[in-house]
């Protein structure tokens, strides 16, 4: 599959004519403009790799910061330690042939250079010993891109027979390495790599293989971005993950254009609560951990909060088909993703997404609102992607998997409903 160009000169023609051409702008409605949000995930995209602690992840949160300061807000930075692994070479060679790895998180050895017998768990003899083992997973949620139990206990049964090294093979559509989230307090002694479902093929000549992985573990400073505005008895949480594997268009950015644009509104609003609106990082791992962070140091107590509001994963990105010749985007939103919410709220979740394609589920939370949700935060609403949008935690996933259509489409609902919930109170 190739990847979509971003092309400056295409995206500022874009916008451009996306500015002067937009319905609802012409009405003069108050409404947020998608070249303006658009232009949001662009940069984003732009940073580069967004894993936590890294540059691209440092730079989204002083960007963040900027905005968030600019507009009144008084802002910090929550910080935390990572240990984080920074790749340099990382390669499977068979052979003459060289095929694409990507380790398996929390990285521990940063100079591998194992040659041995390459079996398939699935089909071969159970004597592991001494050689690279690699498992062929099928798609579970989102294409095996989170860790879990079950996985995790496969892994120890592969390692406690004696293999020197694990390659995954995480069926998807995009047929790409899906980068996989990690769990609190899971970590392998041997190196565990990922290969891509469309290299399958070279893993099962049975021949002997060469893992290489170099780079760097450093400990870093991560750090979540919090902005505090207003004043109130009642607290309105704005969050969003700001942290991811790759470069997380379609993933993150619509989360992060949606969450400036709040900033500004509220700030011009002034309306009578308090607002926190917090860029979590440390989202890929240990369940995400900014969100630990978050309701540990910094967030106030669940009877202290009228309303959560959570920007999750790809929630305004296109819909994808496959064909012989791989993905095919379509011209309409992926219709799969999630409005999910708790509370007294499904009369404004209605109002506000009533008309939009978007699958409804009641009493449920996704994703970071799990956390919030097991400690007693209510009502909430949260909007989250599903594994139907096939580039989810791949390289290819970029800005051109959204639009400014469907982040306006999205982002204004997202506006009404806040105004329409918060309409309810006697204030």
């Amino acid at each position: 599959m190739k990847r979509f160009a971003t092309n400056d000169l295409a995206i500022f023609l874009l916008l451009t004519f996306y500015s002067y051409h937009s319905p609802a702008q012409q009405a003069g409605q108050e409404i947020f403009q998608g070249a303006d949000l658009y232009a949001d995930v662009v940069r984003y995209v732009n940073f580069g790799i967004h894993r936590t602690g890294t540059e691209g992840d440092n730079k989204t949160s002083e960007w963040i910061k900027e905005i968030l300061g600019k507009n009144g807000f008084k802002t910090e930075y929550v910080t935390f330690p990572v240990e984080q692994f920074f790749p340099e070479k990382t390669q499977l060679k068979i052979g003459k042939r060289s095929i694409e790895i990507f380790p398996v998180w929390p990285v521990l050895n940063a100079g591998v250079n194992i040659t041995s017998q390459l079996v398939e768990a699935n089909k071969d003899a159970r004597d592991f010993s001494g050689k690279i083992v690699w498992i062929n997973q099928q798609s579970k949620e989102r294409s095996f891109s989170f860790m879990d139990e079950e996985n995790a206990a496969e892994i120890k049964k592969i390692i406690d027979a004696g293999a020197k090294a694990i390659i995954l093979v995480a069926d998807n559509a995009a047929g790409e390495i899906a980068a996989i989230n990690t769990l609190p307090g899971v970590s392998y002694p041997i190196p565990v790599v990922q290969v891509a479902p469309k290299d399958i093929a070279n893993l099962t000549t049975h021949g002997f293989a060469t893992l290489t992985i170099t780079g760097k573990l450093k400990k870093v400073t991560a750090r979540n971005i919090q902005g505090t505005f207003g004043s109130g008895d009642k607290t309105i949480i704005i969050s969003t993950p700001i942290s991811g594997w790759f470069t997380c268009g379609g993933e993150r950015g619509p989360g992060i254009a949606t969450f400036n644009a709040l900033a500004k509104w509220v700030a011009e609003k002034k309306l009578p609560y308090k607002f926190i609106f917090t860029g979590n990082s440390g989202h890929e791992l240990a369940q995400h951990q900014g969100t630990h962070i978050f309701l540990h140091e910094k967030a106030p107590k669940p009877a202290d909060v009228r309303l959560w509001v959570h920007l999750g994963a790809s929630f305004a990105t296109y819909s994808y088909t496959k064909s012989d010749k791989g993905l095919v985007r379509q011209a309409i939103a992926d219709n799969k993703r999630i409005v999910y919410f708790a509370g007294n709220v499904g009369n404004s979740v209605n109002q506000a997404f009533g008309s939009i394609a978007i699958q409804q589920v009641k009493d449920k939370a996704y994703g970071e609102l799990v956390v919030a949700q097991k400690q007693g935060y209510s009502p909430f609403i949260g909007f989250v992607g599903t594994s139907s949008f096939p580039l989810f935690h791949t390289k290819l996933d970029d800005a051109s998997t959204t639009s400014p259509a469907l982040l306006e489409e999205m982002a204004n609902a997202i506006k009404q409903v806040i105004e329409t919930e918060l309409g309810k109170d006697k204030i």
